[in-house]
């Protein structure tokens, strides 16, 4: 397989449009599992007073149009009864679309770690890449997407703490060692408690 050169809408040669909002539907494999009218209430004020400062990225699916990247914006304009949204129609395979997902996701705050770990997982699954393959695509360490994969397979308290963070990513590596549930549950409310960095 080659590898995907990820590019911005202009370089890929996408065409701008503005979308009804009914004809565009969420994206398959999307990337945050926990979008909900409270986590987007930020985006929802700020397309309130300024608009959609950065177009929706989407491509064609039949006679609609499916989110390749922007779904937060997505939602909050939803939310606020939007008709029309401006978009980037791009043309795209669905490998490309992901690894565009991934960029436009993976340095914002608000993505979890467990999201960052299922999407990894799905491209290894569905796609066959490999860790190392990855890792290529998206700029880092081997050991970068290792770790997070390793997430999956953190028992929950552990997970969700990650994921709330009210510990760091440090910090978790070092409590999943800890196979005793009772003892792990233990030192994960001290660590919150006392706000171990």
């Amino acid at each position: 397989m080659s590898g995907v050169n990820v590019q911005s809408p202009s370089e890929k040669g996408a065409t701008f449009e503005v979308i009804s909002l009914d004809l565009i539907d969420k994206p398959q494999n999307a990337m945050r599992s926990n979008l909900t009218p409270e986590s987007v209430a930020d985006l929802v004020i700020s397309i309130r007073q300024w608009g959609i400062i950065e177009p929706l990225v989407v491509q064609r699916k039949d006679l609609r149009f499916e989110i390749v990247a922007g779904h937060r914006r997505f939602v909050a304009a939803t939310i606020l009864g939007m008709v029309q949204v401006p978009c980037y129609i791009i043309s795209v395979s669905e490998e490309e679309a992901e690894f565009v997902k991934i960029h436009e996701n993976l340095y914002r705050a608000e993505i979890s770690p467990s999201d960052q770990a299922e999407h990894f997982s799905t491209l290894i699954k569905h796609h066959k890449l490999t860790p190392v393959k990855i890792a290529k695509l998206i700029g880092k360490s081997e050991s970068f997407v290792s770790d997070r994969l390793q997430i999956l397979s953190y028992p929950d308290p552990l997970r969700q703490a990650l994921d709330a963070r009210t510990i760091k990513f440090s910090v978790a590596r070092e409590f999943y060692r800890i196979k005793d549930l009772d003892k792990l549950k233990e030192l994960l409310g001290y660590a919150t408690k006392n706000e171990v960095a």
